[in-house]
Formats: C-alpha cells, structure tokens, sequence
C-alpha cells in the first residue's frame, strides 16, 4: 500500500522548491534597506536647510551691494556723508524691503575719524535685527 504524504507537507515541499519568501526574510529585507535610506534622507534634509541658508545669504548680499551702489552713486564728498550720519533704507518709519518672503533692512554706518572714509552696509533680517547676515565695507576719498 502506497502512502500519500499529507497535503500539508506536500504544499510546503512545493513552495520551499519554488523559492517563496517568508514573511520574516521580507521583513528583515526591508529592515536592511532602511537602515541604509536613514543616513540618504538624513542628507536630504541637511541639504535642503542649507540650501534655504544659502538663498538668504544670496538675496542679503545683493541688498548688500545695492546699498553699496547707492552710496557710490550719490557722489558726495566725505563731509557730506558724514554729516547724514547712519541711514536706515528703507527708513524706520517705512516699511521694510520684502524678498523672497522675507522683510530685510539696511544700514549705512559711517566710521567718522578714518581717512579715507570707512562705510560699512550691514543686512538685517527684520525679525533678527540684532544680527547682520552680511556686512561690506568699502572706503570713501574725495576727489580732487
């Protein structure tokens, strides 16, 4: 008399000869894989932060160098820009200059006592005033 393994075994005979997955080697598959996505996404999210740093720094430094232009362009003599004194653009009373969702200021410091003049434009961000992401200084002599 013949024996037929039970179905059972025979099911598993079969799927163990195909090659199927456990549910436990899939899970440890995917648990390697994301081990190794954690330090990628951790890169992704560093980048993207820096990348925001770096457009500030860029829109700070082009209102940087407008303000510097603007002082090269009123060609005043020294003692006329030192008796303006320090300038806020825009003003105190106006309200400030809105980039790329951002409110900046721009001070106009003159050093008095520096020959030539020292003039030093510093860029605010309006909610850190204290700070200035970026200062230029140029030097100031009469002509003539």
């Amino acid at each position: 008399m013949i024996r037929h393994a039970p179905f059972k075994s025979r099911l598993h005979a079969k799927l163990s000869s195909v090659g199927a997955f456990s549910y436990l080697e899939i899970l440890l598959a995917l648990s390697i894989l994301a081990i190794f996505f954690l330090p990628c996404m951790e890169m992704f999210s560093r980048s993207v932060t820096q990348l925001s740093y770096i457009s500030e720094m860029n829109t700070a430094l082009a209102l940087g160098r407008e303000g510097m232009e603007r002082i090269k362009n009123l060609r005043f003599t020294e003692k006329q820009l030192l008796s303006r004194g320090d300038e806020y653009f825009p003003p105190a009373e106006d309200p400030p200059t809105r980039l790329n969702g951002i409110d900046w200021r721009i001070l106009q410091h003159f050093e008095p006592g520096t020959d030539p003049l020292k003039v030093q434009v510093s860029v605010f961000r309006e909610d850190l005033p204290d700070e200035p992401l970026v200062q230029l200084t140029t030097l100031v002599e009469d002509v003539g």
